[in-house]
């Protein structure tokens, strides 16, 4: 299931929102994640700072080798 989160709550319980100066003026920018959270709604794997470029195939690895949560 995928989540819209209009107000920013969800992002900012998971850390993933951050300040970034651009030409001189202070913008709140999203840090590209992924949670992996289980039937049972645990976090299963936190992945911060990602590339879009082949990052499909790494989660499915991961979740696939059952690796440990970052």
């Amino acid at each position: 299931q995928l989540l819209a989160d209009v107000d920013g709550e969800v992002c900012r319980s998971y850390g993933v929102l951050h300040d970034k100066e651009i030409d001189g003026r202070k913008k709140t920018c999203i840090l590209r994640s992924t949670f992996i959270i289980d039937r049972k709604g645990h976090l299963k794997h936190a992945l911060y700072g990602v590339s879009p470029r082949g990052h499909a195939a790494d989660v499915l690895d991961l979740i696939r080798r059952g690796g440990k949560c970052r």
